[in-house]
């Protein structure tokens, strides 16, 4: 028997069809996702001029990257729920700045544009 919900949707998406089908226009229409998940090859990276890199990924995030371990970077897109760090109120003077993530600088707000699922 079927179940009712096959995906682990968030409460925006109405049905699994209508996720699907957003998540097909988003990887088809985005230069970002493309250039970084597909028709690239990871030796891009260092021989391009100027570099994949930097020229891809907004300052924000290289920033962040930076300022944590790969596997901290890995916890974030796997396993953390993005909508409670999308929810948390600047801390501190205010600043987005002093917002801070596992230690270290807090995933830059800005760029929170896609919807990623999380599973508990």
């Amino acid at each position: 028997m079927a179940r009712p919900c096959p995906l682990p949707l968030a409460d925006e998406w109405e049905d699994p069809d209508s996720y699907i089908d957003a998540l097909l226009a988003f990887a088809s229409s985005s230069v970002r996702f493309m250039n970084l998940c597909g028709g690239v090859h990871i030796l891009d990276f260092l021989t391009r001029e100027p570099d994949l890199y930097t020229t891809l990924l907004p300052e924000d995030w290289r920033e962040f990257f930076d300022g944590h371990d790969v596997h901290d970077v890995l916890y974030l897109l796997l396993h953390e729920n993005i909508e409670t760090l999308r929810e948390r109120e600047p801390g501190g003077d205010g600043s987005e700045s002093s917002r801070t993530w596992n230690g270290g600088t807090f995933p830059p707000a800005a760029s929170w544009n896609i919807s990623i699922i999380y599973v508990d």
